[in-house]
């Protein structure tokens, strides 16, 4: 699908709403590890 829309849900940018161009939203969830 085709991203046409994105915002940031959480403050430290670990999650994304992604809108697409059939009206579908998708949460990015980014997990950082720590070594």
């Amino acid at each position: 699908s085709i991203t046409r829309a994105y915002g940031r849900v959480d403050a430290d940018g670990s999650r994304y709403l992604l809108g697409d161009h059939a009206g579908l939203l998708h949460l990015l969830v980014i997990i950082h590890e720590k070594d």
